[in-house]
């Protein structure tokens, strides 16, 4: 069993883009956080989770990226 992550970054410039840095977990009040930019970076928004899997919020970021790219993708 994963161990949950407490928080997850809400900040609009923190969201998928441009893909961000590697690091995307770090303790915020004592308990995992996650954001989907960069857990280094500064200017998160952090909300509670209620205590969700990391792979559940990697898979969630990674579909977002690949919706994104489908988007800037034209169409042939």
């Amino acid at each position: 069993m994963e161990t949950p992550v407490a928080y997850v970054c809400s900040a609009p410039s923190h969201q998928v883009g441009d893909g961000g840095g590697p690091d995307k977990l770090t303790v915020h009040d004592g308990k995992w956080a996650f954001c989907p930019h960069d857990a280094k970076a500064d200017g998160h928004e952090w909300q509670p989770t209620g205590g969700v899997a990391v792979s559940t919020l990697r898979h969630a970021v990674a579909f977002r990226e690949r919706d994104a790219s489908k988007e800037r993708t034209p169409i042939r």
